[in-house]
């Protein structure tokens, strides 16, 4: 087990869960992990993604950790770090019987790639922990590894490990031989002082210098089509030369698990802050805040300023378009926020960036906008509306409330509940009776709920209950805002506007008349 974790203060440390949650694929953020993960399928991250946190302590922790990584040099060290250390071990794991900790191959291009790999690691760590000794850290995450590396780096096993990686490289590199190559013959012997060749064909072939090449080149992978010659080639050479080799028999033996688990945690999970600050990078660039929420477990008095819907302004700055920012405050008794107005004028966005902001916040990461405070809940619901499926003979309206009452089984007042424009299939009658009892019973439970409807009753339903409206250009009514104000839904404003569209207002009407 590891002694440290990046991602948590104190044991144990739990991957995650394999699954997402419920909401996931309402709130899009299906479509976030998999932009963030389909490059890092190997470090494992979508497990930490699907897991928020409970604890404030946790989330404060990791908070402090983004905010070191925010740093560029740091940042981009740890992740170059992350990558080599994760492909060592990648590496030399088909080699190592971790559990027995012994050395499971016998050929001597394995044991001579299992010592390449040895000194990488060395250099690595020394490299990354000088990183950490001339940067200031703030998280007690960062400080925890830095301290740890130094205990490592200075320690016996390690100076050991380091000095004995050398000793066995210039022994090995020591070896001179040449090799007889006759048709499909090969003749290995000791190196007895003939002439090398190398320079004279060098010198010949100057004139044809050039220069430096300018051309594009690109790495040749290595290839194991010829592995069956090399080893042949080391097992000649191992008899020829036995004490190099006997040397580099009992350093794999000695060495075979030099691994440290914390370090390769420390690797893998450090993955899960860089790959989200990556994913930030370009909202970034386009001047979109963020921010690190204030996080309250009793009070939900909350607020949020220019906060947005973190995938869709991945697409919009794709597409070169801009994001519209929303605020939202909850006060006193207030836990509803009913949203009303046109169509597609941003209300089923406003509630998912609300949903998404809460939960980027219990991940302990930082949240789309300039500044909020949010409430730690201890699970999200959601309410979308689904299509009707032809082998379900209940009935759509039964499908939606008994999914409706599945999330009252499980909801508390410590959770939240997206609701986006059901029951619209129903008559209106019908829709604002159900709709009254849904909230009312949301009201008793206490906890925070955002809902998207048509029926503007809903939000004055009670004190809790706060009105948002959806705004479109009053010059151009068909032209959408995407801003969502708090303000009383009377649905005139939405009404008068198009009626000056088509210049049926009083006073249009009174003028033509006059003409």
């Amino acid at each position: 087990m590891p002694q440290h974790s990046i991602l948590f203060p104190f044991p144990p440390f739990p991957r995650g869960k394999k699954c997402p949650p419920d909401f996931f694929k309402d709130l899009n953020l299906d479509q976030m992990v998999t932009a963030i993960t389909e490059t890092k399928e190997s470090y494992a991250l979508d497990s930490l993604f699907f897991s928020p946190l409970d604890d404030m302590e946790t989330i404060l922790y990791r908070q402090r950790v983004v905010q070191d990584l925010e740093k560029d040099l740091l940042r981009d060290q740890a992740e170059t770090f992350s990558q080599k250390i994760c492909a060592l071990h990648r590496r030399i794991a088909p080699f190592i019987d971790f559990e027995e900790q012994t050395f499971q191959k016998t050929g001597y291009l394995e044991k001579g790639s299992f010592l390449e790999a040895a000194q990488t690691y060395c250099e690595t760590l020394e490299n990354f922990q000088r990183t950490l000794e001339e940067t200031p850290l703030g998280s007690e995450g960062l400080t925890a590894l830095r301290d740890y590396l130094q205990r490592y780096c200075t320690a016996p096993s390690f100076s050991s490990l380091k000095k004995d990686t050398l000793k066995v490289r210039e022994e090995i590199q020591s070896i001179r031989y040449c090799m007889l190559i006759r048709g499909c013959s090969i003749r290995i012997k000791k190196y007895e002082g003939e002439k090398n060749y190398s320079e004279d064909i060098l010198k010949t072939f100057e004139k044809f210098n050039e220069g430096p090449s300018t051309g594009n080149f690109r790495d040749i992978p290595k290839e194991q089509y010829a592995s069956h010659i090399e080893e042949g080639i080391l097992s000649i050479l191992s008899r020829l030369f036995p004490e190099p080799f006997d040397a580099l028999d009992r350093y794999c033996t000695h060495h075979a698990c030099f691994f440290d688990a914390t370090i390769l945690h420390f690797a893998m999970d450090v993955q899960f802050y860089i790959s989200f600050l990556n994913y930030l990078a370009p909202l970034r660039e386009k001047k979109l805040p963020f921010c690190y929420p204030e996080i309250t477990t009793e009070s939900k008095e909350i607020h949020a300023s220019g906060f947005f819907d973190i995938v869709l302004a991945q697409k919009l700055t794709e597409e070169g378009k801009s994001v519209v920012l929303n605020d939202f405050y909850l006060s006193s008794q207030e836990r509803s926020m009913v949203i009303s107005g046109p169509n597609q004028g941003g209300k089923t966005t406003f509630a998912r960036s609300f949903a998404q902001i809460h939960y980027l916040a219990s991940l302990g990461l930082p949240v789309p906008g300039r500044q909020a405070r949010l409430f730690l809940p201890d699970r999200i619901f959601t309410h979308f509306e689904r299509e009707e499926k032809v082998e379900n003979f209940s009935g759509k309206l039964q499908e939606e409330l008994i999914r409706m009452q599945q999330i009252f089984e499980k909801a508390t007042d410590r959770s939240i509940i997206i609701i986006n424009e059901i029951f619209s299939f129903t008559s209106l009658a019908d829709a604002l009776v159900i709709g009254k009892r849904i909230m009312r019973r949301i009201t008793n439970l206490g906890c925070l709920c955002v809902c998207v409807t048509f029926l503007e009753e809903l939000s004055r339903l009670n004190d809790t209950t706060v009105s948002m409206v959806s705004t479109v250009n009053p010059e151009k009514p068909e032209e959408r805002t995407f801003t969502i104000i708090r303000k009383t839904a009377d649905g005139l404003a939405y009404a008068i506007s198009i009626a000056r569209k088509h210049e049926l207002t009083y006073e249009q009407i009174r003028k033509r008349l006059h003409q």
